[in-house]
């Protein structure tokens, strides 16, 4: 890729010794081809004069008038580099700077911007590169300082918009660059910003590009403190009049906008009712451009969402923090109505009845064996029976066939479920529960609903995480930073300390006749190695796309690395079928014909495991085979992959993840599309060989 810096002057004479020579310094050093260019802005101090004198090397162009940053728009179509580096005048930068900003277009072919991080011109004191932007009490806010954002500067990640950065120049073109609504400036770089997320190209932070900035050094001297205020306040005006489309947020914008113009005008804050006035002065060339057809690949509140890092929050209930607070106020109310009623000991240190509730996924069940052991080792007495969900009870049943089962057909976590269904299950498994007279319930999720009904079964001793309420329910409930591995954090619920010496997994005993029905299906393939690809998952989001699956196994097959061999439901059954002519000969096709305990004993017989994040990677894991395993950005893999010390997990770190999102809501994949078949086959060579 071919790079420009460019940088917009006026009247810069006094600073630009000060950081023309870094950029210069910058250009020279980067590995893509990179020039630098000054744009004037029809300086009167002799700027342009003094770049030719002393930089030669620098090509100058004067613009035809000041339109402040709108002259960019004007000049970037006069030549042909690929990425545009805008900068003030007033910024200097460390020599690296170019390399990471430009890779980011390399990476990300949906890049728009990437932005680097910015500190006070001495170096002192962080000032922005990440920011964020929402609608708040009615305007528009952006800003570098959010809430948190002190954990974050040196993260890479997503920004909303940038001053200042690297752009990709035919993106930057096509969206009409900075808008001339929004002269002499402040808010446009915003607005370029809100248009191109919309638009469905991303902002990137890069904290390892570093730049040092005077601040508004040209501002400052044509506006002073209250008129760039005043300005900023009109522009927020502008921004939302101009751009915002979503009802609730308009509706939130008009409701509030009169109570706030009048709390400025009792505090004496003359900026924000003055800014809203010269803004109503432009609101004619407002309307005409919001009639201006725009493609809007995304809605407004998913733009916000995604810009500040917090389309995460859309599926999974309790993350967002209005809930959170809700279930403080939940868990208060709680504590003050039944914390007396209910005894409180240490621990109970001879239940002789336990009942361990799984309601979840076949891989959240596989990370609970472990704990379970422990508490096998910890109360050898004890019997011990499980409320579970119908995919890991077809689990339990086989590891544990001396165990009571309470199947929970269809619960809150079953996505077709009714809510009269739901009830009236719940109601029969308290009754159900309530005669089996449990001493000790245990919850590994940690989920109020099933918190509650442990507590509506009459099991008076309760462990589990009360994260979504219910923990004044619990006797037991361990602090849960989401830092430790999942099977880590389960041990610590059963036993204090949790460390890798306590993991163990419960031995899997196989009927003769499953070993022997899987012994007949593989005859045919004896001394060769079994390769077990798995395609599928609980969620798009994790699942490899299944053209590269086949590309693989047909690889396999070609390099005679191994016979790949099919597993899965019915579901991954239908995903193959339209690939079956691609395959050709040299495969075996098990989905959607092995229950179990036959998937188990297959599994034993493996030499290598293919898989997405799911279930069956986790019993393959459990069991000791090596894995190559394709994990999507779609959950954090030092949390949820499996427990093995013969795994490669082959992931791209990506500033969305971890999204926690059932379907990616980008389009494009990056976390998986970037995983080749080359980089996989490679890695299932290296395993076999190692």
């Amino acid at each position: 890729m071919n790079c420009r810096i460019i940088v917009l002057n006026y009247n810069g004479r006094d600073i630009l010794p000060e950081c023309l020579p870094s950029l210069v310094e910058a250009a020279r050093r980067a590995s893509f081809p990179t020039r630098v260019a000054v744009l004037d802005n029809r300086s009167t101090d002799g700027s342009a004069a003094w770049v030719q004198a002393h930089f030669p090397e620098v090509e100058v162009t004067v613009a035809p008038e000041n339109r402040f940053l709108v002259s960019f728009n004007d000049y970037l179509p006069s030549f042909e580099e690929e990425i545009v580096i805008l900068m003030n005048n007033d910024i200097r930068v460390d020599a690296g700077f170019v390399d990471p900003l430009v890779q980011v277009f390399e990476k990300y072919p949906d890049a728009f911007l990437a932005s680097p991080q910015s500190f006070s011109f001495d170096g002192s004191a962080y000032e922005g590169g990440r920011s964020r932007a929402k609608i708040r009490w009615g305007l528009f806010w952006s800003s570098a300082r959010f809430s948190g954002y002190e954990a974050l500067q040196d993260k890479p990640g997503y920004t909303f918009a940038s001053g200042f950065g690297a752009f990709h120049r035919k993106a930057f073109l096509a969206l009409g660059g900075y808008d001339d609504l929004y002269l002499p400036g402040i808010v446009e770089d915003a607005d370029l910003g809100f248009r191109a997320w919309r638009e469905g190209y991303r902002g990137y932070y890069v904290p390892e590009s570093r730049v040092y900035h005077m601040g508004q050094a040209s501002f400052k001297k044509a506006f002073g403190e209250r008129g760039i205020a005043t300005l900023a306040h009109r522009n927020g005006f502008l921004f939302v009049w101009k751009n915002i489309s979503d009802v609730s947020l308009l509706l939130k914008h008009f409701l509030f906008l009169l109570p706030r113009l009048l709390l400025a005008v009792l505090r004496g804050k003359t900026e924000l009712p003055a800014g809203f006035f010269q803004a109503l002065g432009r609101l004619p060339e407002v309307l005409r451009r919001r009639r201006s057809p725009e493609r809007r690949s995304r809605p407004d509140r998913d733009v916000f969402r995604l810009a500040n890092g917090e389309l995460k929050k859309r599926h999974y209930l309790f993350k967002s923090p209005w809930k959170r607070v809700l279930v403080r106020i939940f868990d208060g109310v709680g504590s003050a109505l039944f914390f007396s009623w209910i005894p409180r000991k240490t621990l109970w240190e001879s239940p002789e009845k336990i009942l361990v509730a799984r309601i979840d996924s076949l891989g959240d069940g596989v990370l609970s064996l472990p704990a379970i052991e422990s508490l096998r080792q910890r109360f050898p007495k004890a019997q011990i029976d499980f409320l579970v969900s119908p995919v890991v009870e077809t689990l339990y049943r086989a590891l544990f066939p001396g165990a009571t089962i309470h199947r929970f057909e269809k619960n809150w976590l079953t996505s077709d479920a009714p809510l009269r269904k739901i009830f009236s299950e719940s109601f029969r498994l308290a009754r159900e529960l309530g005669k089996c007279r449990y001493d000790l319930g245990i919850d590994f999720r940690g989920d109020f609903r099933t918190i509650g009904l442990l507590a509506a079964a009459g099991i008076r001793r309760r462990w589990g995480r009360g994260g979504t309420g219910g923990g004044f329910l619990l006797e037991r409930q361990p602090e849960r930073p989401y830092e430790k591995h999942e099977i880590l954090e389960n041990l610590e619920l059963v036993q204090a300390n949790g460390n890798l010496a306590q993991v163990q997994f419960p031995p899997v005993g196989l009927a003769p006749s499953v070993e022997e029905k899987i012994e007949e299906r593989l005859k045919g393939i004896r001394g060769q190695k079994k390769i077990i690809i798995h395609p599928g998952a609980g969620y798009p989001s994790k699942c490899w796309k299944m053209s590269r699956v086949i590309e693989l196994a047909r690889r396999v097959v070609q390099e005679g690395l191994g016979v790949p061999i099919f597993i899965g439901s019915d579901r991954e059954r239908r995903l193959l079928d339209p690939y079956r002519n691609d395959l050709g000969a040299g495969y075996l096709d098990f989905t959607g014909e092995t229950t179990l305990e036959e998937l188990l004993a297959l599994l034993v017989r493996a030499d290598l495991f293919i898989g997405n994040d799911s279930g069956p990677s986790h019993l393959a894991g459990m069991l000791g085979r090596k894995l190559v395993m394709i994990f999507s950005g779609t959950n954090d893999f030092r949390q949820w992959a499996p427990w093995s010390d013969r795994l490669r997990i082959l992931s791209r770190s990506v500033p969305c993840s971890p999204c926690e999102e059932k379907v990616c809501p980008l389009g494009r994949q990056v976390c998986l599309e970037e995983i080749s078949v080359d980089e996989v086959f490679r890695a299932a060579e290296s395993m076999l060989q190692s």
